[in-house]
């Protein structure tokens, strides 16, 4: 006996029309018709008594019926608890990266979280760092995962790694061989801005004025054109070092002075965090990000 059977059945029994029961389950009336004779050989007998005009139980239909019509029920209510335990087990998680972190990066931050909540609705925004933490001020994301030189007040914020800046430059540049590059030895160069780079924020908070002048040749938003674009000696680049690079670039930490910036997971003071939340920050804070 199907679910399918019995939702026929009484379909029938509420129209005693065979053709609105069938319009009213959305399939032909031979396909219900046939539905109907299986049921009944499963039960042993006739179920209804069809006359022109005149849809009738039998006798069997009758002593059935609520039987029938209390088991649809029942499995009916079971479906939609089912579906209310799989819908209150899905959680909802906003997390806002921002977008100089590496794709490397964000993968390993999204990995213990996906493997802890199997469930999880994740939404991930990408933009730059300050952008990210207007997004969590505003409460359009629930936790921020950002390098900024400092904070504003209404922010807690807790650091998970430290990194430096290198110098991105073509595989055959004449500071190619050096282990480490001075800011002093890039005066003159040509340069290829990242947009949306936090370097001079940092720069700024940690050292103050440039005392270097540079050629700025080009400047994007894609990480992937300024890379091929230092691939293509068009000029240098200023970029963290846990960047992957492209082939044709290479790279050497920015020493004299040192820069670095600091990967800290940032949520609001006064924004209550779900259970998703608490469990990502919990997953973050507990990795070895060295």
């Amino acid at each position: 006996m199907e679910i399918h059977q019995i939702r026929y059945f009484l379909a029938v029994e509420r129209t005693r029309n065979f053709s609105r029961a069938a319009e009213q389950c959305n399939i032909t009336q031979p396909a219900l018709t046939r539905a109907i004779q299986k049921l009944e050989e499963e039960v042993g007998g006739k179920l209804l008594h069809r006359r022109p005009g005149n849809i009738e139980l039998t006798e069997l239909g009758r002593a059935l019926f609520p039987r029938l019509e209390s088991a649809y029920q029942t499995i009916n209510e079971a479906r939609t608890q089912a579906r209310d335990l799989v819908e209150q087990r899905k959680q909802r998680l906003r997390l806002g990266f921002m977008c100089t972190i590496g794709p490397d990066r964000v993968g390993a931050f999204l990995r213990p979280i996906i493997a802890a909540i199997p469930h999880l609705d994740l939404i991930v925004r990408e933009a730059k760092g300050t952008d990210i933490i207007n997004d969590l001020l505003g409460e359009h994301i629930d936790v921020a995962i950002v390098g900024l030189p400092h904070y504003q007040d209404g922010l807690k914020h807790h650091p998970l790694y430290d990194e430096k800046y290198v110098v991105a430059m073509p595989a055959n540049h004449r500071l190619a061989p050096a282990n480490q590059i001075t800011l002093a030895e890039l005066d003159g160069e040509n340069y290829i801005e990242r947009i949306n780079c936090e370097f001079d924020a940092h720069f700024d908070y940690q050292q103050g004025e440039w005392p270097i002048e540079i050629n700025t040749r080009f400047r994007s938003e894609r990480e992937d054109w300024v890379q091929a674009l230092v691939a293509a000696g068009i000029g240098v680049s200023i970029m963290p070092e846990s960047f992957p690079l492209m082939s044709g670039v290479t790279s050497a930490p920015l020493v004299t002075p040192e820069i670095k910036r600091s990967i800290s997971i940032v949520t609001a003071q006064d924004q209550s965090l779900s259970p998703a939340a608490v469990e990502f920050i919990r997953l973050v804070k507990a990795q070895s990000w060295t």
